[in-house]
């Protein structure tokens, strides 16, 4: 059963979904599954990109609340750090951010007050003219992620 629950042929035929979880005996039911998926689909497109790192996923609710937690009691914290002068502006930073943020724009105008940034690295990785570094600090101001 818990096979056919989490493979992708589980959740294109629904036929399989009468014996496990949602009984789809009648057209009524299809209909019912049908725009619950479709709801679904059209919300995830309408909220964005990275809708479920941003908003859902358990690991961004623990990266917002270390952070917060890591602020109150001043301690030692994994920050990028900008230097805009630095910066070109080819924004392979951006385009490369695996949370959709607009790195590029961030560094230029040293506003960095954002906890969606989940400190991977690809900004750094992307970024030829050293305008982006990662280190330890309790500094807590704008240009600090």
């Amino acid at each position: 059963m818990t096979s056919s629950i989490i493979s992708p042929y589980f959740f294109v035929v629904p036929y399989h979904m009468q014996n496990t979880r949602i009984s789809i005996s009648s057209v009524h039911d299809v209909i019912r599954y049908y725009i619950i998926t479709i709801s679904i689909i059209l919300i995830t497109i309408a909220a964005g990109k990275r809708t479920w790192c941003r908003y859902i996923c358990p690991m961004y609710i623990f990266n917002y609340v270390g952070i917060k937690i890591g602020r109150f009691f001043k301690l030692p914290t994994l920050k990028i750090v900008s230097e805009s002068d630095k910066c070109t502006q080819c924004r392979k930073c951006t385009d490369h951010c695996l949370m959709g943020l607009d790195v590029a724009n961030m560094v230029k105008n040293n506003k960095w007050n954002t906890n969606e940034c989940i400190k991977c690295g690809e900004c750094l990785n992307q970024c030829k003219c050293d305008a982006l570094k990662i280190k330890w600090t309790k500094q807590v101001s704008n240009k600090v992620i």
